[in-house]
């Protein structure tokens, strides 16, 4: 009978819990983390972050045009709560602009924060502060940032020219009074400043005691949250995209290590808070198409077996082609490379083909994936190779770019309970509204605001 009460208090805690306000909220966005992504990271790492959240729910990711999305249009979704064409950046179908959640509850006396491990003039956290008809408006995207006055921004690239947009930022975080440091000098910020932290944390450029997305993600809580105040934290896993488009599961699962470990680091603070914060993760869209067929081949040490990333395994390819090395021997060291010994027959012939392609120079300048041999607009030897790894561990991919299929939507904390199938990515932002106890503010003054918003 104690039993039993006491399950019963428990729950009725649990509910309290849900269906509170919340105070802080984190929307953690993995970029191109689909279903297969998110498949193959809980069976190699079954004990992440992702696993403290309740069950996942489905969230459709498709443009104003019923299309596959690009990132530009599911980050308008996800910032602005409506479905736009791609490329857009916080414009509607009719290319007016709209304005973001974020943007709106920095008018009430929010806390925002804006933090990416790729591009801050990129398309996903550029959504939350820009306004423009394409994403490719780098320079112009950068020229809107200070405008909306947010208080956070981590920032650790640039899109476009890397040094002539940095001294952009710089110039204009600068003329809005931003205090700006680099990662390793954080703790020198203060709450009461607007702040820009600028430091790398893309993982290929990972070293030992390097600033990681997790740490920045630490620091902007701590500071956006200090004096009581309310704050909505964005922070994006950007370049588990990146190794998806290039079809190379090593690269996306160590992104993934990474992207957990932000959510590792949003959990830490709900665990000081967690009457008062909500965390949203979700993914912009699926990239490659990564499918799990057989998961019981699937070696837990795969992705460490493989000594570089694609644009290394090319770098090895063109020096061994340089080096004029018979096609065998270049195989051999490049199977190697991603922990691959004893080619069986298939196998060889398979690259054999991939090798004659690479000697002839027949690379593609195009993503265009096929049903057959197709390599994308990469080095067709590389591709092979990484399929080789891939079919002896269970899994393949269907594509180089993005596909439809629906993403995955966790939740945690004050408000989940607003986050009920069927969902889609524009959904996402009014349901944080309404958990936030406003449930109108994206419809009443989205079309107002809208007019100011440039």
């Amino acid at each position: 009978m104690k039993k039993s009460l006491l399950t019963l208090l428990l729950l009725i805690f649990a509910f309290m819990l849900s269906a509170g306000t919340p105070k802080y909220v984190f929307l953690m966005i993995g970029d191109g983390m689909g279903p297969g992504t998110v498949q193959m990271y809980n069976k190699l790492f079954p004990d992440n972050n992702l696993k403290k959240f309740a069950a996942p729910v489905l969230t459709g990711t498709d443009n104003v045009f019923g299309k596959t999305t690009d990132s530009a249009a599911s980050g308008t979704a996800l910032a602005c709560g409506i479905k736009t064409y791609n490329r857009s950046i916080a414009m509607d179908k009719d290319g007016k602009p709209v304005t973001s959640l974020a943007k709106l509850l920095k008018k009430r006396q929010w806390k925002i924060g804006i933090v990416s491990s790729v591009g801050i003039n990129d398309a996903t956290p550029s959504t939350h502060y820009a306004n423009r008809k394409t994403r490719n408006e780098y320079a112009g995207i950068i020229s809107d940032i200070g405008r909306p006055g947010f208080d956070f921004f981590g920032v650790s690239l640039i899109k476009g020219n890397a040094k002539a947009g940095m001294a952009q930022l710089k110039k204009v975080l600068s003329s809005s009074k931003y205090q700006i440091v680099n990662g390793k000098n954080m703790n020198k910020l203060k709450p009461e400043n607007k702040n820009a932290v600028i430091t790398g944390t893309n993982v290929p450029q990972l070293k030992p005691g390097s600033v990681r997305l997790c740490d920045i993600t630490t620091k902007a809580a701590e500071l956006l949250s200090a004096g009581d105040n309310r704050f909505f934290l964005m922070v994006e896993g950007g370049a588990v995209d990146h190794g998806n488009h290039a079809n190379d599961a090593s690269w996306a699962m160590k992104e993934m290590i990474e992207f957990d470990a932000a959510i590792g680091a949003a959990l830490s603070f709900a665990a000081k808070h967690p009457e008062d914060t909500l965390i949203i993760v979700t993914a912009d869209h699926d990239t490659g198409g990564l499918t799990l067929k057989d998961p019981s081949k699937l070696d837990s040490k795969f992705y460490l077996k493989q000594k570089a990333f694609l644009a290394g395994l090319t770098s090895v390819a063109v020096k061994l082609k340089a080096a004029k090395l018979p096609a065998d021997q270049i195989i051999k060291q490049l199977t190697r490379q991603v922990g691959i010994e004893n080619i069986t027959a298939d196998e060889q012939k398979k690259l054999n083909y991939a090798c004659s392609l690479f000697l002839d120079g027949k690379t593609t300048s195009t993503d265009k994936f096929t049903a057959g041999m197709g390599y994308g607009r990469y080095n067709p030897l590389v591709i092979e190779v990484l399929r080789t790894r891939d079919r002896r561990n269970g899994f393949y991919y269907t594509s180089f770019g993005h596909t439809s299929a629906k993403v995955t939507t966790f939740v945690k904390g004050p408000g989940s309970e607003h986050f009920k199938s069927p969902l889609e990515n524009s959904d996402i932002p009014h349901r944080i509204a309404a958990a936030a106890g406003m449930p109108e503010l994206l419809k009443k003054e989205g079309k107002a605001a809208a007019k100011s918003a440039r």
